[in-house]
């Protein structure tokens, strides 16, 4: 093989690595920008007082998955796949508290 050839295979499997690469997740977007559907509105639900900042986190999502379920539907009360999700909590006499926040999502069948 010349060196002209040697150039030209070069080229041509740098070329397809990058279409390849291209087609990756790399330059995709998110994938839950095509199959999850979110409320435009945001939940919010507050956990009772406990002696730990992970427990009181823990009952502010739990309450949160109570009322995303009261309010719309079971469906609508996964924590994990909800959107512009947030925690904010506050300690008080030992205690915290805490608040979650976010917008109710799902997964269309």
């Amino acid at each position: 093989m010349n060196w002209n050839a040697k150039l030209i295979t070069a080229a041509a499997v740098g070329t397809l690595g990058l279409s390849a690469l291209a087609g990756s997740s790399l330059f995709a977007p998110p994938a839950d920008a095509f199959y999850k559907q979110c409320k435009t509105y945001k939940l919010s639900a507050t956990g009772g007082r406990k002696l730990s900042n992970l427990i009181a986190k823990s009952s502010a999502r739990s309450a949160w998955r109570a009322t995303a379920h009261s309010k719309i539907s079971k469906r609508w009360s996964k924590w994990l796949i909800a959107k512009d999700r947030g925690l904010s909590c506050s300690k008080s006499k030992r205690k915290w508290r805490c608040t979650a926040i976010a917008r109710p999502c799902i997964i269309p069948l």
